[in-house]
């Protein structure tokens, strides 16, 4: 599995845009239904817009900016879409062109994969393609547009190697060779932000414990924990963390964190 693992860490770089072609494709699918009367169309395809071009600022994507003055266009009904607009045109994303046209730097990727994150076994275990985790296909390419829409850095490749040791929800994060984060979650559990927890329903909320084994640094959210659901609600999958999630936001804020305590933020050359 770690060969496979490894032949995946290049490409897990490249996949910045991912989120955003799932989000485009899944409102497309439900703002274009087909028994909507035209007043609901419309509305829909505006909502749509908006939860594009705000989910696409969330993630670094350059291209929101734009989405969003095209809709202020279209839309003069509604002057804050124009207003919202103006403010980012003259504010750029980290890491996009300012209105100038200029080029923004943008940190360089090491030339190394400079990243290795250990995972239990058991996590891989049951899939057909390990390739196919949520931490691979969903979480590290999130994390790695946040990165960018904060700061404008790339986050590097991450090398994936699997440690029965860390059985059944413990990881250990290397950076350079040196540990930079380690933890043991709780398997079987989702964790929710502090901050976060209102938006949980009153069945979940009602389930909720503190969580010390998920605490992090000072700048690492205060976490919460509640029985991993079933089936559970979109508010609920917005706001609340898988153990796998939990891991690639400790990852992002590793990196991050040796980042800035770089000459001048940049990365080590590979």
């Amino acid at each position: 599995m770690a060969r496979v693992l490894d032949a995946r860490s290049a490409e897990v770089a490249a996949e910045a845009g991912t989120p955003q072609a799932r989000i485009a494709a899944e409102l497309g699918r439900v703002a274009g239904n087909e028994h909507y009367p035209p007043e609901v169309s419309e509305l829909a395809a505006l909502a749509a817009g908006l939860i594009r071009a705000w989910c696409g600022l969330a993630l670094g994507d350059p291209d929101a900016p734009a989405l969003l003055a095209s809709l202020a266009a279209e839309h003069p009904e509604y002057p804050e879409l124009a207003s919202a607009a103006q403010a980012l045109a003259a504010a750029p994303l980290p890491g996009s062109a300012p209105a100038d046209g200029a080029a923004a730097a943008v940190a360089p990727v090491p030339g190394e994969q400079a990243l290795q994150t250990y995972l239990p076994a058991s996590w891989f275990t049951d899939l057909a393609d390990p390739l196919d985790h949520p931490i691979i296909k969903r979480f590290i390419p999130d994390a790695r547009a946040r990165l960018r829409r904060r700061t404008g850095a790339v986050l590097p490749g991450v090398n994936f190697r699997d440690d029965a040791g860390l059985e059944q929800a413990g990881f250990r994060i290397l950076l350079h060779g040196s540990e930079v984060a380690e933890g043991r979650l709780k398997p079987h559990r989702w964790y929710c932000p502090a901050h976060l927890a209102a938006a949980l329903s009153p069945q979940v909320l009602r389930r909720l414990r503190s969580a010390p084994e998920a605490a992090g640094p000072a700048t690492f959210p205060v976490l919460s924990s509640f029985p991993a659901p079933k089936d559970p609600d979109p508010l609920t999958v917005l706001v609340a963390w898988p153990p796998a999630e939990v891991v690639a936001r400790r990852l992002e804020l590793a990196y991050e964190a040796w980042l800035a305590a770089q000459p001048g933020g940049e990365p080590r050359p590979g």
